[in-house]
């Protein structure tokens, strides 16, 4: 059976707006799209959506969704503190917890996002091969996309990185059972590894074809640690084991950055998160300005919502009111980091991120009434910075219609 779908659209990964038209979903992907003229034929059918748009439904590239469960528990405490480190408020009180109540934060936490508008999500989970299963079992039916990428539960100690050592057998073990339930493997940081050990990680997951993402320069320790303890400095050596995705840069250096652009690898940004940990803001304009592929996440779910709408919006006020300018990202390029740009950072750029025939019916339909006697021209703006989720009236994923139900907020 083949439903058919009338609305107006952003269509492709220039989100090109379409005024009317009309999309035919087949065995869940989008099998043909055509522009009607304005006030054309309709179908009446259950799928007609007068006056509303459809947009790619959006990508969360950075989450760590196992910290639902202690949502707040660090505010205004220094990274080091928050999260990094068994000591760290977040993992003291995510031991606490139970696992039921894990997973129910969890579960939670990505109905949420499902509700407004996000159909992939990409996870750095804690907790190593456990953790990952943990968090499956928090997906398990959810109409939802997710890339976990596991950790092991010990990384290397500063004296095995300083010299240089390899994974010990039962960290090969680990990394072994980890990448066996994982997509891929993330790390805190490059120096939570020595080159030896990179090395023997790369290996692994080049031949197994996983994901690898890395954090960087998060902070300004992270490189003067690594100088210390392999006279490199971070970027040199994350770029060095060819991550697939590299998170943060918040606190990066312009020839660190410059290099970060040349390799063309994806960056995660968390303006958010990175702002609650009063670690600055990345540098979003500047990776947009040299067309680098730039997408968006909201990290921490202790730290914040997973509402990437909220993350667009302060995307671009932040860095107005930071560098006291007007100028700031385009609301329309904010919008592909969170569609094209987000499925590229996850390597899902063939079946995600944009409505085009042949990728999979994943889209969400925003109502009318936000859109009303706004100029069409304007509506990536009305989206960054103005939606509420009541103005979602549902998605489609895999070609399954997802209605809504915000009760009296929706009237």
């Amino acid at each position: 059976m083949v439903d058919v779908v009338e609305c107006a659209y952003l269509m492709g990964a220039d989100l090109a707006f379409v005024p009317s038209g009309r999309l035919a979903i087949d065995n869940g992907r989008i099998a043909d799209l055509r522009v009607l003229p304005e006030g054309g034929p309709s179908t009446k059918g259950p799928f007609c959506f007068p006056g509303c748009l459809a947009i790619p439904a959006l990508t969360n590239a950075h989450v760590h969704l196992r910290d639902a469960a202690v949502a707040e528990a660090a505010v205004g405490q220094e990274l080091e503190q928050a999260v990094i480190g068994p000591q760290s408020t977040r993992m003291q009180r995510l031991r606490a917890k139970g696992r039921t109540e894990r997973v129910s934060a969890m579960r939670r936490a990505l109905s949420e996002m499902g509700r407004l508008g996000t159909g992939l999500v990409g996870d750095f989970c804690d907790g190593g091969a456990e953790g990952v299963l943990e968090t499956r079992e928090a997906t398990r039916g959810l109409p939802m996309d997710i890339v976990i990428l596991g950790r092991l539960r010990s990384p290397q100690t500063t004296d095995a990185v300083r010299a240089n050592a390899p994974l010990t057998p039962s960290q090969k073990s680990e990394l072994d059972e980890l990448l066996d339930v994982a997509d891929g493997f993330a790390t805190a940081t490059v120096n939570d590894y020595s080159d030896e050990a990179w090395r023997d990680i790369g290996r692994k997951l080049r031949s197994l074809k996983k994901f690898m993402s890395v954090h960087l320069a998060e902070s300004a320790e992270q490189r003067v640690t690594s100088l210390e303890l392999c006279k490199r400095d971070d970027v040199t050596r994350a770029l060095e084991i060819e991550p697939d995705q590299l998170v943060h840069l918040t606190q990066i250096v312009p020839e660190g950055l410059d290099r970060v652009i040349r390799s063309q690898i994806p960056v995660v940004a968390c303006p958010r998160s990175n702002g609650a940990m009063g670690l600055g803001y990345p540098p979003i304009m500047q990776l947009l300005d040299a067309h680098h592929p730039v997408a968006l996440g909201t990290d921490n779910v202790m730290l914040n919502s997973g509402n990437l709408w909220r993350e667009l919006e302060y995307s671009a006020k932040a860095y107005r009111a930071i560098e006291r300018t007007s100028r700031a990202p385009s609301s329309r390029e904010l919008l592909k980091c969170v569609m094209a740009h987000g499925a590229r950072a996850l390597g899902r750029e063939a079946s995600f991120g944009s409505i085009e025939t042949g990728k999979r019916a994943d889209f969400v339909i925003v109502r009318s009434a936000v859109l009303s006697g706004v100029d069409p021209r304007d509506w990536p703006s009305v989206l960054a910075h103005r939606l509420e989720p009541y103005d979602i009236l549902g998605r489609f994923y895999n070609g399954v219609w997802l209605q809504n139900d915000w009760g009296e907020a929706a009237a």
